[in-house]
């Protein structure tokens, strides 16, 4: 086994077990709480096998104040239609003060984990029994990863929560929990074999791994950097383990399949380099580092011949721009990003706000990109926010 030893670099996220195969229509693990997968428990959760509207348990939520339990799902894209739905049924929900209820909610997070929208779909206080409830929304055009949130806000009481579900369009899909598979005997390993794919740092070869899993009967599959984003080829229920054998190089559009394969459990090993610090992307065709190509689009934010907003320097003193208070709005000479000038805007107080805007002409359906550069200090009650340059462009 001297070759397999040579080959190792970290695993991460071991497991063990077998997991139902999930509906191929479902963006969800675990939707009817029959196994232990998918959902970030926490303290006052648990499995009821006595209460439940189907299967052999629910999702129990006992609490004297409050309690969340979620599962966050990466495989989303900006823009597209999805529905939840679920189900709940309560005893004695009791808002404290200022309100509270048993909740399912949708949350949306930027790539910096910000939120940048939230829904909640059901709030019940009291008692009630099995309610269902859906919602229908589009993914945010920033959002980066949802989470569907169930539990009890700001009450004390008993929920219970079962066949839950999220899905692709308009329509809901009450969820029908899978047949359980018979596990595949074995370890199952992935491998990214992308040979046109620039390595920074050292490739190891397939057949150095393909040898070394086959001598302890683990089958190993070669998937391409395209097959690896698609979440209906490379997840947790065809593989247990992937490898990336590329050292610091990362196929950008493999990130987010990658994420939810380790939610769900799945194992990484990668060798040869500081994985994950090389993203490369495709470019007409031809992989570019991924830092490049911002770059590119930082530079051409910055060119006049396709700025839409004209002085977005403030190097002619904000013109086009409005203040909506003057006297906190000012172009100054003080610390700018760029040239000679930048846009200064004060506020008094955490209740009150001022801002410089600009307007723009825009088409029904067309597609702008922004570039903002921005230092910012800040005290308790009050702040400043310096703007260096600000630039759009189709």
């Amino acid at each position: 086994m001297s070759g397999w030893r040579a080959v190792v670099g970290v695993v991460l996220f071991l497991t063990a077990g077998c997991v139902p195969l999930q509906a191929a229509s479902s963006l969800l693990r675990n939707g009817g709480f029959e196994s232990d997968a998918g959902w970030s428990m926490a303290s006052g959760a648990s499995y009821d096998t006595q209460h439940k509207r189907s299967g052999r348990r629910s999702l129990r939520v006992d609490t004297a104040q409050g309690v969340q339990v979620e599962q966050v799902i990466y495989a989303v894209v900006p823009g597209e239609k999805l529905t939840a739905c679920g189900w709940v049924t309560t005893q004695n929900i009791v808002p404290a003060s200022g309100g509270g209820y048993a909740f399912m909610a949708v949350y949306q997070f930027d790539a910096a984990g910000r939120m940048v929208e939230a829904h909640d779909f059901a709030q019940y206080a009291g008692t009630r029994s099995w309610t269902y409830a859906e919602y229908t929304f589009s993914v945010n055009a920033q959002a980066e990863y949802i989470a569907l949130r169930i539990g009890i806000y700001n009450a004390s009481g008993t929920a219970w929560f079962d066949d839950m579900n999220l899905v692709k369009g308009e329509k809901a899909v009450e969820w029908t929990e899978p047949q359980s598979a018979a596990r595949v005997e074995g370890y199952r390993a992935a491998i990214l074999h992308e040979p046109s794919l620039p390595v920074r740092g050292i490739r190891t070869p397939l057949e150095t791994f393909r040898r070394a899993l086959a001598a302890e009967g683990i089958s190993l599959t070669p998937l391409s950097a395209s097959q690896l984003a698609n979440p209906e080829t490379f997840n947790a229920d065809r593989f247990d383990l992937l490898i990336v054998p590329t050292g610091a190089s990362f196929p950008l559009e493999a990130r987010k399949s990658l994420q939810a394969f380790l939610m769900q459990g799945g194992d990484l090993l990668c060798t040869g380099g500081y994985a994950f610090d090389y993203l490369l992307m495709k470019q007409h065709g031809e992989w570019v580092p991924y830092a490049e190509f911002i770059r590119q689009q930082m530079e051409r934010a910055r060119d006049a011949r396709f700025a839409r907003v004209p002085d977005g320097g403030f190097e002619d003193g904000g013109t086009g721009w409005e203040a909506d208070v003057r006297e906190q709005c000012r172009v100054v000479a003080e610390n700018p990003a760029a040239g000679e000038r930048c846009a200064k805007v004060t506020a008094d107080s955490v209740q009150a706000g001022a801002r410089f805007s600009y307007t723009l002409s825009v088409e029904p359906g067309g597609d702008v990109s922004d570039r903002r550069t921005f230092a910012h200090r800040a005290r308790a009650g009050n702040g400043l926010c310096l703007f260096g340059s600000v630039s759009v462009r189709p």
